[in-house]
């Protein structure tokens, strides 16, 4: 059998074994078992030590610098079983509020084994909407807000994964929660502070999120360009991310708001008053209004509520109290909207044609700005929650194409077009 034959039949049976195990999505929630790993993913050798010489590199002032990193050994079985080492961390990055610098918690995870010459690969993984409380952030989490699935994958592809948990989620002050340059500011920073834990965390990253995580990804890949980064970010994925969601407080008015809808503008009103200091009694009134901290709770991912309190609240509920106090969070929002500058890397952006939360136009309207800015953008739009599974396999494989640099798809100019 020729070298070349090898090689393909190899590569069919890391397929085979991807579509059986790795790329499948995790179960809705937990309990579940842990993965046999050994059984399809060849034993790595044991982790290297994670304090080289003058490693972790701990304290400084700057945005990016690592405050401490603790190993995380309770974290979710089915990570560890892939030989990977987990690190909670506290890092600095730029308040949304003050613009001084603020300590963000997130999580830093590495493969096992020997790392490639030039580091580990690293992606930035971006969660969805878990709240936006204090201890709402997925490393408070043994389970990662249920996030642990797609990390898995991400570790079996061999790339080291950095998780913030956004401002106000595990540090001090309370979350930003839609502020699109406040959530790539957070991004780019946690990639800095894994350089400071190990050596062999590689320079280069690619940057990916869903839905609100998405709109993480957009933006730190806009951030890049002005905060840093440029250089060493090669890509962002962002699926079916909240690009704009200025348009709720309208639908709010009109009551035509989806309880999914209804959850995150509840969200974004809550978060709003506490970093914003909008009056809540101008937008929210009912039960909502009366039980309205007692509504605030964490909630795994994926979910777009992100609280279930809401599920059966009333529309009327939301309804703003007069033009002015809808003007107030639709300029609020749109404020926190992406596009909002040229991007420093190729994207991917993956949309649904019936998402609870954002519509079809809101992302497309995104593209079409994003391409007159100058973007690289390659897009799929998806029409079933069945192809979740190859979402993620075509993440990985896009995001390994920009490590291997090779030549990105560019759809741009052209809007998307409906089916």
């Amino acid at each position: 059998m020729s070298s070349a034959s090898r090689l393909r039949r190899a590569l069919s049976v890391l397929v085979l074994i991807c579509l059986a195990t790795a790329c499948m999505s995790p179960p809705p929630a937990p309990p579940h078992a842990p993965v046999d790993v050994t059984t399809t993913f060849p034993q790595r050798p044991p982790a290297p030590p994670s304090a080289a010489s003058g490693y972790p590199r701990i304290g400084g002032g700057e945005p990016g610098s690592l405050i401490s990193a603790d190993v995380f050994d309770t974290i979710d079985p089915n990570i560890t079983a892939t030989g990977a080492t987990a690190w909670r961390i506290k890092y600095l990055s730029v308040s949304a509020m003050t613009g001084a610098p603020v300590e963000v918690t997130g999580l830093v995870i590495v493969p096992g084994g020997q790392a490639p010459t030039d580091g580990w690969r690293v992606i930035a993984y971006n969660h969805a909407n878990t709240g936006v409380i204090p201890n709402c952030g997925p490393s408070a989490y043994d389970d990662l807000a249920n996030q642990w699935g797609p990390v898995t994958t991400l570790l079996q592809y061999d790339f080291a994964v950095v998780m913030t948990d956004y401002e106000g989620l595990g540090g001090p002050g309370r979350h930003p929660f839609l502020d699109s340059a406040a959530l790539g500011r957070n991004v780019i920073d946690a990639v800095r502070a894994a350089r400071s834990l190990r050596p062999d965390i590689g320079s280069r990253w690619v940057t990916i999120g869903t839905a609100l995580g998405g709109l993480a990804a957009w933006a730190a890949n806009e951030q890049a360009t002005s905060y840093g980064e440029a250089a060493n970010l090669v890509g962002a994925v962002a699926r079916m991310p909240w690009t704009n969601l200025s348009g709720l407080p309208a639908r709010a008015g009109q009551r035509t708001l989806t309880p999914a809808q209804l959850a995150v503008y509840f969200q974004a009103i809550m978060a709003m008053q506490a970093t914003r200091g909008v009056e809540t009694q101008r937008l929210l009134r009912g039960p909502t209004y009366d039980n309205r901290d007692q509504l605030l709770t964490c909630k795994g991912a994926p979910s777009a509520e992100g609280t279930e309190p809401l599920a059966h609240a009333d529309s009327a509920d939301a309804v703003p109290a007069d033009a002015a106090a809808e003007k107030e969070m639709t300029d609020l929002l749109a404020a926190a909207a992406v596009p909002q500058q040229r991007t420093a890397a190729p994207m991917l952006v993956v949309y649904a044609s019936a998402d609870p939360v954002i519509g079809q136009d809101a992302v497309e309207s995104a593209i079409t700005r994003g391409c007159a800015l100058g973007d690289t953008i390659e897009w799929y739009q998806r029409t079933s929650d069945t192809e979740q599974d190859l979402d993620m396999i075509g993440t990985v494989l896009w995001a390994r194409g920009r490590f291997d640099d090779k030549a990105p798809v560019n759809l741009c100019p052209p809007i998307p077009s409906r089916p």
